[in-house]
């Protein structure tokens, strides 16, 4: 996983927590600026190490133990739903719920498709999506996702800034 997949990662779990208790909400304060001051310094190798400790301990905190039947359990349960991308070379939006995670892009059917990890029950937001064939110019800005092929075809998914 590199550092951009942490920053999603760390971005959608504070849109997840917002409402959750104070605890968390101030330990993802703490590593958002953490992030921020390791981004501003260059230190990116830091970045990928903090996030990665990080996520662990509030993946950890979001465990709560069932009393009753004495097992651990998730307080949140998700579910991994799969997105339709058109080949097309144009925008596009997927409509994906808050907190989702990206699990893979790839050719099935001759259609790309993308998996994530995502809990129905919060409220959708915009992904933008972009095609690229290759040898097409790509917005400076993109951040790459995924490139996939499908005999001849190769095809470079991008997330649209």
């Amino acid at each position: 996983m590199d550092t951009l997949q942490y920053v999603q990662i760390l971005r959608n779990k504070i849109a997840e927590l917002k409402q959750e208790n104070a605890e968390i909400k101030e330990c993802l304060h703490a590593i958002n600026e953490e992030v921020y001051l390791a981004i501003k310094n260059s230190k990116v190798q830091y970045v990928g190490n903090v996030l990665q400790a990080r996520i662990k301990d509030i993946l950890h905190t979001y465990k709560k133990e069932d009393k009753m039947n004495n097992k651990t359990v998730e307080k949140n349960m998700k579910r991994i739903y799969k997105y339709n991308i058109e080949t097309t070379s144009r925008a596009q939006k997927l409509h994906l719920p808050v907190g989702y995670e990206i699990l893979d892009i790839q050719m099935q059917n001759a259609e790309i498709c993308l998996w994530a990890r995502v809990d129905i029950e919060k409220p959708s937001q915009v992904l933008p999506i972009r095609v690229y064939a290759t040898g097409e110019d790509v917005n400076e800005r993109s951040i790459h996702l995924k490139t996939v092929q499908e005999g001849t075809l190769v095809l470079h998914v991008f997330e649209e800034i």
